[in-house]
C-alpha cells in the first residue's frame, strides 16, 4: 500500500463517518452550552486555587513551626572557629 493508497482509505472512513452522523442533530441551545463550560471551567480554577492556598497555608505553618523550636532570638549565634570569629 503506497501514501496515494492510505490517503484515500482513510478520506473514505471519514466520508462514511460524517455521512453515518448526518441525521444527529443537537437540542441544546449553543449559548447554554458556553455557558455550561464557562461555569465548569471557573469551578476547577477556583478549586485549583483553594488547593495552591491551604498547601501555602500548611508550608507557612510548617516554616514557623520549625522556626520557632529552633535557638531563641535573644541570643546570637556565634562561630568561633580558629582563624576567625562570626557573631
Amino acid at each position: 500500500m503506497n501514501d496515494s493508497d492510505t490517503v484515500d482509505v482513510v478520506r473514505d472512513s471519514l466520508t462514511t463517518a460524517k455521512d453515518s452522523l448526518a441525521g444527529v442533530h443537537v437540542n441544546t441551545p449553543l449559548d447554554a452550552i458556553v455557558r455550561n463550560g464557562r461555569a465548569r471551567r471557573r469551578r476547577h480554577r477556583l478549586t485549583g486555587l483553594t488547593g495552591a492556598l491551604a498547601v501555602t497555608a500548611g508550608m507557612a505553618l510548617a516554616v514557623t513551626a520549625l522556626a520557632s523550636s529552633g535557638h531563641p532570638a535573644s541570643h546570637p549565634l556565634t562561630a568561633r572557629l580558629a582563624a576567625w570569629t562570626v557573631a
